[in-house]
């Protein structure tokens, strides 16, 4: 997938064209190291594979209703999920094809670029969930309605954020009940879980979380205090 450079041209034009004044329309690319291609290249790697390697050292996560999670927090909360001596997602779905496309770069928020992704699986595997053990497999068909991610890349070329499950149609046929990320996933294995921005069900049990005993359960978010100066939104989880 590619953002060709003249549309970005177009783009470019369009804003700097609104107004007479040249301080107060910023091309967001101007003074960025990465070409449009460099960016997309560095975001395709890391929606197919994502690592600890590639991200900032004061990279955030973020979805609907998990999140905001630090760098430890977060590659904490994959391992809980990943762990070696337990079956993860990959184990539970083992023909998953994620399906990313239409990669493009935000004609605004320097850095940032934009993707789709359709994920297509089949629950063939067991999967040993970090609460409530082991889910044996049913065979069920996962069919992920379209979501909408992004990143953020940095001067350095790593990944300063990244944002997932944000669903652009759940009247697609999907078998997740319209949910996307994790939480899709989960529905197809049987286990319903709330992703409702502003659920006073989801907040309540994220609360709970935060004060359980650290390793408990997968953190949903990270303390105010161990987030990135950059990082100003005062909401946490499904807030």
């Amino acid at each position: 997938a590619k953002c060709g450079s003249f549309t970005m041209r177009k783009i470019r034009s369009s804003l700097l064209a609104t107004s007479n004044n040249e301080e107060s329309v910023k091309d967001p690319l101007q003074h960025f190291s990465y070409s449009e291609k460099e960016l997309i290249e560095i975001a395709e790697e890391f929606a197919s594979k994502p690592t600890p390697e590639s991200l900032a050292a004061d990279f955030i996560f973020r979805g609907p209703v998990i999140g905001p999670l630090n760098k430890v927090d977060f590659v904490a909360t994959l391992t809980a999920i990943q762990a070696k001596e337990n079956k993860g997602l990959t184990d539970a779905f083992p023909d998953l094809e994620l399906n990313n496309f239409g990669f493009a770069v935000d004609p605004i928020e320097p850095g940032r670029v934009w993707y789709f992704q359709r994920p297509r699986g089949t629950f063939t595997g067991p999967f040993d969930h970090p609460v409530t053990g082991r889910i044996e497999p049913t065979g069920a068909a996962y069919v992920a309605p379209p979501e909408a991610r992004s990143v953020i890349i940095d001067e350095e070329g790593l990944i300063k954020y990244a944002s997932v499950g944000y669903v652009t149609d759940r009247f697609t046929g999907d078998t997740t009940g319209g949910k996307g990320a994790v939480f899709g996933m989960y529905q197809v294995m049987g286990e319903d879980m709330d992703d409702t921005v502003g659920s006073w069900r989801m907040i309540g049990l994220q609360w709970l979380s935060s004060i359980l005993p650290e390793g408990t359960v997968p953190q949903s978010f990270s303390k105010k205090n161990e987030l990135p100066d950059w990082w100003k939104d005062e909401r946490m989880g499904a807030q």
